[in-house]
C-alpha cells in the first residue's frame, strides 16, 4: 500500500494516518499518526519531509515521511520501516 504524492502534499494536522508498520527489529505494530507540521522541501536533497507523531504517545519518537519523486518512504525516529497497510482520514 503506498500513499500518493498528492495526499502527501495535502496532510495537514487535521489528518489522521492509520498505519500497519514492520521493521527489521519487529514484525506488526500499527500506529495513529499525526502531522505535526507542514511537509518540508530540501533543496540539498531534493525531498520533502514531514514529521509526524504518535497519537497515542505525543512524548516519544518521532515519524518521518519523505517524499523523493513519486515515491513516499517512512522512518521511525532514524530506521526506515516497511509500510503495511496505511489508511489517511
Amino acid at each position: 500500500m503506498k500513499l500518493s504524492k498528492n495526499d502527501f502534499l495535502a496532510l495537514t494536522n487535521k489528518n489522521e494516518i492509520a498505519i500497519t508498520f514492520g521493521s527489521s527489529f519487529s514484525g506488526d505494530n500499527k500506529a495513529i499518526l499525526i502531522p505535526s507540521s507542514k511537509p518540508r522541501f530540501s533543496k540539498k536533497y531534493n525531498l520533502h519531509k514531514l514529521t509526524l507523531t504518535n497519537k497515542n504517545n505525543l512524548g516519544g519518537a518521532k515519524f518521518y515521511a519523505y517524499l523523493r519523486g513519486e515515491n513516499v518512504t517512512f522512518a521511525y525516529s532514524d530506521m526506515a520501516i516497511t509500510i503495511n497497510s496505511i489508511k489517511v482520514n
